[in-house]
């Protein structure tokens, strides 16, 4: 990509573990499948990249951080 963002999933073996162990659901693309809670898993919440599939393309920037940040601060 020409943004300098990669398309592949970041967490590398740490993420692969945890989607193996708990059979995590992910889209074609490798991208976690997460609700409007950013949940993966009910002990599980994503931000970042890792929640680009609900948040868009702004999940890898500062405003990813604040929209993911207002919808995270509910649950807590």
């Amino acid at each position: 990509l020409a943004t300098g963002f990669s398309a592949l999933r970041p967490g590398g073996s740490v993420v692969e573990t945890l989607i193996a162990s708990a059979s995590l659901p992910c889209a074609s693309c490798g991208y976690p499948i997460v609700d409007t809670q950013l949940r993966w898993h009910p002990r599980i919440r994503v931000s970042g990249p890792l929640a680009e599939l609900e948040l868009g393309p702004v999940a890898r920037n500062i405003a990813g951080a604040r929209r993911a940040g207002d919808r995270l601060v509910g649950v807590a």
